[in-house]
C-alpha cells in the first residue's frame, strides 16, 4: 500500500470518527434539551396546582379556575408530547379536572380554611401567583384585557377576604370560649380589613355592618 493510499484510509477514518461524535454530542444535546423542558414543564405544573388547590378553598370565580386548568392541563398535554412514556401522566390530568371541578371552599388535602399566619401567607401567596397568570392570559388569546383586569381585582379581593375570613373564624372560636377580648379584637381586625379593601363592591357596607352588630352584642 503506497503512503497516499494510507494517509487516505487515515483521512477517510478521522472524518468517520468525527461525524460519528457529532452525531453522539447532537443526541446528547437532544436529550439534554429534553430534560431541560420537562424539567421545566413539571415546574410549571406542579405551581399551577397548588394555585389551582389554594384557589379551591376560595370562593374563586368559577371562569378564573377554569382557565387555570386549561393551562394546567396544556402543560400537561406538553409533557405527554415531550415523554409520550412518561408515567401517571394521565393520572395526573384526571386529577387536574377533579380539582377544576370542586366547589368554592373545599377542602383540599385536608386543608380547611386558612387561619394560622402561615397558612394566610401561604394562600395569598398563591392568589397573587393566580393574578400574574390571569395577566398573560390576554397575550395567549384566551381572554380579553378588560376580562384579565376584572380577574385580578376579584383576586385581590380574595386576598383581602382570606384574612377577613381567617380573624371572623377566630373571633367566633373566641367567643365561643368566652374570651370577649380576644373575640372583639379580631372582629375589629376583619372589619378594618374591609374598611380598608379598594376591591370589595356594593356589599362591603352590609359585611362592615354586620360585623360591627357583632362587635356590639359581645358586651350587651
Amino acid at each position: 500500500m503506497s503512503p497516499i493510499t494510507a494517509l487516505g484510509g487515515l483521512i477517510i477514518l478521522a472524518i468517520a470518527a468525527i461525524i460519528a461524535s457529532s452525531m453522539a454530542n447532537q443526541r446528547f444535546i437532544e436529550a439534554s434539551e429534553k430534560t431541560r423542558n420537562l424539567k421545566a414543564l413539571k415546574y410549571r405544573a406542579l405551581q399551577l396546582q397548588e394555585i389551582l388547590e389554594g384557589l379551591a378553598r376560595t370562593t374563586c370565580n368559577v371562569e378564573i379556575r377554569h382557565a387555570l386548568s386549561e393551562c394546567m392541563l396544556d402543560t400537561l398535554r406538553d409533557i405527554k408530547d415531550t415523554d409520550p412514556e412518561h408515567p401517571g401522566i394521565d393520572v395526573v390530568m384526571e386529577a387536574a379536572r377533579q380539582i377544576m371541578s370542586l366547589p368554592p371552599k373545599s377542602l383540599v388535602n385536608n386543608d380547611g380554611p386558612a387561619e394560622s399566619d402561615g397558612e394566610i401567607k401561604k394562600l395569598q401567596g398563591y392568589i397573587l401567583a393566580a393574578v400574574a397568570l390571569v395577566r398573560k392570559l390576554p397575550e395567549m388569546g384566551r381572554i380579553t384585557h378588560a376580562d384579565a383586569q376584572g380577574w385580578a381585582s376579584h383576586l385581590h379581593m380574595l386576598y383581602v377576604q382570606v384574612e377577613v375570613d381567617a380573624h371572623m373564624m377566630k373571633g367566633h372560636k373566641a367567643l365561643s370560649l368566652g374570651e370577649k377580648g380576644d373575640a372583639s379584637t379580631h372582629f375589629r381586625v376583619a372589619q378594618t380589613k374591609l374598611i380598608q379593601s379598594k376591591y370589595h363592591g356594593e356589599n362591603k357596607k352590609l359585611e362592615i355592618e354586620k360585623i360591627g352588630e357583632i362587635i356590639r352584642g359581645i358586651f350587651n
